[in-house]
């Protein structure tokens, strides 16, 4: 199976309340040119955040924990976000917050121009 063009990268830490949400609207989003993928780490959450996820996520979740180092110089989210923009496979990555609402063409829309090469970033 080829790599999705678009990475939408979460990282969730106790947000089992708003995950499910953000999850079920990214992985609805149609229409993306060369498809997408959605790349969740949860970062120790210990409020069902995971389960939430995979409930909502369908195949196109990949759900990896967060491990952090505490010698690392960055923040645990940092570090969260760090993992999962290694474990990405797209060619355009998009973040989003656990809690985030978007509406139906929003990864398209945002990660066209980087596709079609009119923009770095967008």
């Amino acid at each position: 199976m080829a790599d999705p063009a678009v990475s939408i990268v979460i990282t969730a830490h106790n947000e089992a309340a708003h995950i499910g949400a953000t999850v079920a609207a990214a992985a609805a989003q149609a229409d993306v040119p060369g498809g997408f993928e959605i790349v969740l780490v949860d970062d120790r959450s210990t409020d069902g955040t995971a389960e939430a996820a995979r409930a909502a996520g369908g195949d196109r979740l990949r759900l990896y924990p967060g491990a952090p180092d505490p010698a690392s110089p960055l923040t645990t989210r940092q570090q969260a976000l760090d993992l999962a923009f290694r474990k990405a496979r797209g060619q355009v990555v998009l973040t989003l917050d656990a809690d985030s609402a978007m509406a139906p063409g929003w990864a398209a829309a945002m990660a066209a121009p980087m596709l079609e090469g009119r923009a770095d970033a967008v």
